[in-house]
């Protein structure tokens, strides 16, 4: 089974957002800011008692903040409201029929196309036709089979995705049109991020995000397959466990990090094969704390390995990373505060999850100096 059957697979949950469109009203009206009741009634043209209901389901998700009678968009929230947009500009764009857009609100513009988005996150056969779709031309036999539908179910999803200007048929195949095929890759990126979102939503409600760069958030579905692992009253060490168990047969270690525990540095020699590579990304203040005292005397552990290598980059404080090439670990301060959560972290093995994790390596390496630069550097 490939990740688009996977995923497809699993709908149920995220699929609840969409039982209705308020659910998006409701997000598109609170983008620009928080909102009353009142005034959250007025902009989605819903009834109090109606935005009630929905918005504490909303919460519930982790989508939709409540403080003293105001709504707002979580962190994740405003990022599934972002993606939504991309959605429904594309669909406009397929439409090009459809009623001028200029001068009107998102929750107008969110109503003039409801009719086609809605049509397809309600329908998990749509959703899949699509997203298989995506690689190459699929047959009837091939959709029908992929979808568990009976032709008579099938037949007119088609034609309606066809009138839609989404499909073409050709020499008895269906092929997505360049409209479709960006419907597609939205709609995958909508719902992978919904996932990990609605999955997971208690860690990042406790969680500050505002470390993760924005390409990393709008990428932020590329998690959905990952777990969170948490210290346990009877066994307080489970995420140290489960580091060691990651690094003791790696090919490569790469990190970033506003901090350097001096027992993690002692305890490597142990645990981590000399001559692999290693390269870590740490702040400026972690920097400085390196050739101090006590740090120093812990790093002394490191000595035989020569190919640990670190660098000095302005990383956000509440951000943490470590990644093998088996493994990725993310870890995050607690919301509100600089204090940095070292008993729950988000890990996850999938090949999607790892590409996520090097690219955020990358970004803050590439604009990192040698350690023995920055060193040097401050010594001027």
């Amino acid at each position: 089974m490939n990740d688009d059957a996977r995923l497809t697979s699993c709908l149920s949950t995220t699929l609840t957002i969409f039982r209705s469109d308020l659910a998006i009203r409701i997000f598109l009206a609170l983008l620009p800011h928080p909102s009353s009741l009142q005034a959250l009634s007025a902009s989605t043209e819903s009834s109090p008692s109606s935005i009630t209901r929905t918005s504490h389901d909303l919460t519930c998700l982790g989508l939709v903040d409540r403080s003293h009678g105001t709504y707002g968009l979580s962190r994740t929230g405003e990022q599934f409201t972002t993606l939504y947009i991309s959605l429904m500009e594309t669909v406009e764009r397929a439409n090009p029929g459809a009623e001028d857009k200029t001068g009107k609100s998102l929750v107008h513009r969110h109503i003039m196309t409801w009719e086609v988005i809605g049509h397809i996150l309600r329908s998990p056969i749509l959703i899949s036709a699509l997203l298989a779709m995506s690689d190459h031309g699929m047959s009837r036999t091939d959709l029908r089979d992929l979808t568990g539908s009976r032709t008579a179910s099938l037949t007119p999803r088609m034609q309606w995705l066809r009138q839609h200007h989404l499909v073409n048929e050709w020499k008895g195949e269906y092929h997505l049109t360049t409209a479709g095929n960006e419907v597609a890759s939205r709609l995958r990126t909508l719902i992978r991020f919904t996932r990990v979102a609605v999955d997971h939503h208690e860690f990042w409600r406790h969680h500050t995000l505002d470390g993760i760069p924005a390409f990393a958030m709008e990428n932020l579905g590329d998690l959905w397959e990952s777990r969170i692992i948490s210290g346990r009253h009877d066994d307080p060490y489970t995420i140290h466990t489960h580091f060691f168990q990651a690094v003791a047969d790696a090919e490569y270690i790469c990190a970033v990090c506003d901090y350097v525990l001096p027992r993690i540095a002692q305890a490597i020699p142990h645990h981590v094969r000399p001559g692999i590579p290693i390269e870590v990304v740490i702040s400026p203040r972690a920097a400085a704390r390196m050739v101090r005292e006590p740090d120093l005397q812990y790093l002394g552990h490191l000595e035989n390995y020569d190919t640990i290598r670190f660098f000095v980059a302005d990383i956000p404080p509440s951000l943490g990373i470590s990644l093998t090439d088996t493994t990725m670990t993310l870890k995050l301060s607690h919301t509100g505060t600089d204090i940095f959560d070292t008993s729950r972290s988000l890990v996850s093995e999938a090949a999607d999850a790892h590409r996520w994790a090097m690219r955020l390596f990358r970004f803050f390496r590439d604009g990192a100096v040698p350690l023995e630069e920055f060193l040097a550097g401050r010594n001027r």
